[in-house]
């Protein structure tokens, strides 16, 4: 937490396609974190994390399923700190969790799109991996908060 304010300004940013993973993710770690819900306040959601962290001390956690660099830089301007995490999944999984949520077939950009979450959590020195790895790594990380 902030010494001055007590309010907690650090942010979990779970970056991934579609169907990675991110939401589960994030509804599983329970009170360890403030989940903000992209899918909810995805048109407003650097907002949304900032109201929530003036009611909290504790981390904040949401998703971004695209335009990751922007919002860190809008997040990072507003005064998060903010921590990306990857969840990067088979293709196969990706398509088939997808396809059960959508009723459709995964988009083709999304196979692209994974290549780019992948460039781009190396880039950023990020932890990447399944979403099980991912909440197992982030159940450690936000334990010792």
């Amino acid at each position: 937490p902030n010494p001055s304010t007590g309010k907690h300004r650090e942010l979990i940013l779970i970056c991934g396609v579609s169907g990675a993973g991110k939401t589960w993710v994030c509804e599983r770690l329970g009170d360890l974190a403030i989940y903000v819900p992209h899918d909810k306040y995805y048109k407003d959601i650097v907002q949304a994390c900032i109201k929530a962290a003036d009611n909290t001390t504790k981390p904040l956690i949401t998703e971004c399923p695209f335009g990751e660099r922007l919002m860190k830089e809008q997040l990072e301007k507003d005064g998060f700190d903010v921590i990306p995490v990857f969840v990067i999944e088979w293709p196969d999984i990706v398509a088939k969790r997808y396809a059960a949520r959508e009723n459709k077939p995964l988009p083709k950009a999304a196979h692209t799109r994974a290549t780019t979450i992948k460039d781009r959590a190396k880039e950023w020195g990020a932890f990447a991996g399944t979403s099980e790895e991912v909440l197992a790594h982030l159940k450690d990380f936000l334990k010792d908060e």
